[in-house]
């Protein structure tokens, strides 16, 4: 069965990868989700990449969708990354007292501040 007929049978099979990690040479610090163009810059600020011809970012998705990245999703020192990459979820910083470190403030960055879900998240990075 040719591509094309198997599409029109299942029409959500063309836009399985929305949502997913970018072709792998654009995976750069895992920090590249496919989505539509226009949501990657209006609702999420990001970057749009492209690729190139043969070496497209988002190679088995329509035309209008392409790599998306997202910095600075919750401050200084914070990306979209993938979580099976992403070093930091939350952090733990002294909160002085007198001399010395006497509290601990343990800083979460929350849940909905990147696209796809669960899998692709705000996470701090190495200054």
């Amino acid at each position: 069965m040719k591509p094309s007929i198997l599409v029109s049978f299942f029409p959500a099979l063309a836009a399985a990868y929305i949502g997913g990690p970018c072709d792998d040479i654009w995976q750069k610090n895992h920090a590249c989700i496919c989505l539509k163009t226009k949501e990657c810059r209006e609702k999420w600020d990001g970057t749009v990449i492209q690729g190139d011809p043969g070496a497209w970012s988002c190679p088995d998705d329509p035309k209008d969708v392409k790599g998306c990245i997202v910095d600075h999703c919750d401050g200084l020192f914070t990306g979209c990354r993938w979580t099976s990459h992403c070093k930091h979820l939350g952090r733990s910083e002294c909160a002085p007292r007198g001399h010395g470190c006497r509290l601990t403030v343990s800083l979460r960055i929350p849940e909905n501040l990147c696209p796809g879900g669960n899998g692709f998240r705000c996470c701090f990075l190495d200054p």
